[in-house]
């Protein structure tokens, strides 16, 4: 199954409610027409792992959707894969972030509910296991 498959906003609803609606208005931004809603998707929650408190640079992040996304062409030999947002648009994605949320999630507060990391990172487990 493509990474598209698994991907999902409904993590969305799993952050703290102070942040939610910031978040929400973020993805909407996001949203254009050049990339199809889905690479829009998967783009966001790479960008979203900026908001970790292992303080990932915007360049790993770049390579790790590059990464996932050549990995998805891997395996479903066929359809045209997604397209790699330039270096320049991911990290304007990243800096659109809202800045409060992105400060308080690098700097490690999780105040007993499922960080924005922990939700990446079980994301990242689900694709490495189907992989």
């Amino acid at each position: 199954m493509s990474q598209d498959g698994y991907v999902r906003l409904d993590f969305i609803g799993r952050i703290d409610g102070e942040h939610r609606d910031e978040l929400r208005c973020w993805y909407q931004r996001q949203r254009g027409r050049y990339f199809t809603p889905q690479e829009v998707l998967l783009q966001c929650v790479v960008a979203l792992r900026y908001a970790d408190p292992s303080r990932p640079t915007v360049r790993e992040l770049w390579h790790r959707l590059h990464h996932l996304i050549m990995e998805d062409a891997r395996i479903l030999k066929g359809p045209r894969p997604q397209r790699l947002p330039s270096y320049s648009t991911f990290r304007a994605r990243v800096a659109d972030l809202p800045r409060e949320f992105v400060r308080k999630a690098r700097a490690g507060r999780d105040m007993g509910r499922p960080s924005i990391a922990a939700m990446v990172s079980r994301f990242e487990t689900v694709l490495s296991s189907h992989h």
